[in-house]
């Protein structure tokens, strides 16, 4: 008898997990999507300012697990948004003055940056502007790619440099 009632209730403990939402159903998932803005003025301006505009796009769905999921995301947050200079080329002390990076219209001013000695300590600047990171996230939620607009202002050209931008994001997707 006791077999039994003890049967019963593993069938009964069994049956009640089933019916039962599976929360665990979602999938979170972390990644790092980076893209790269070059920058390069080739005319030599004497000495004088000289302003510059690139425009790239991210698409989301070169991140695999981004395009496994793509119809299933439910929310994307930003973790951290950063950018770093790289490969400068140019006149010792240049300095990018009058920055701005932009996340599909979102606007996000960025303070003087000294071009050679940003590459040569390999300094990340972080970006903690609230509009920018819910531009992003909704991005990221709504569509597959997003635009991202450097602006600024040389004290001297020619100059070459790439600003990198990272992007790291927490997605969470239905299982299916």
């Amino acid at each position: 008898m006791k077999i039994l009632k003890t049967a019963l209730l593993a069938f009964t403990f069994i049956l009640l997990s089933c019916d039962e939402e599976d929360s665990s159903s979602d999938i979170n998932f972390n990644q790092t999507i980076s893209t790269t803005l070059n920058v390069d003025i080739t005319e030599d301006s004497n000495g004088q300012p000289v302003s510059f505009s690139e425009v790239e796009t991210v698409d989301f769905t070169t991140i695999q697990q981004i395009q496994d999921n793509i119809d299933d995301i439910q929310n994307a947050s930003i973790d951290a948004l950063s950018f770093e200079v790289d490969g400068f080329t140019g006149a010792a002390n240049a300095v990018v003055t009058s920055a701005s990076i932009s996340f599909d219209g979102s606007v996000i001013q960025v303070s003087d940056i000294d071009l050679e000695q940003a590459d040569n300590d390999n300094t990340l600047f972080p970006i903690d502007e609230p509009s920018a990171l819910t531009a992003i996230e909704n991005a990221l939620q709504n569509n597959t790619q997003a635009t991202v607009t450097l602006q600024g202002t040389i004290d001297s050209a020619p100059a070459s440099f790439d600003v990198i931008i990272y992007l790291d994001v927490t997605v969470t997707a239905s299982a299916g």
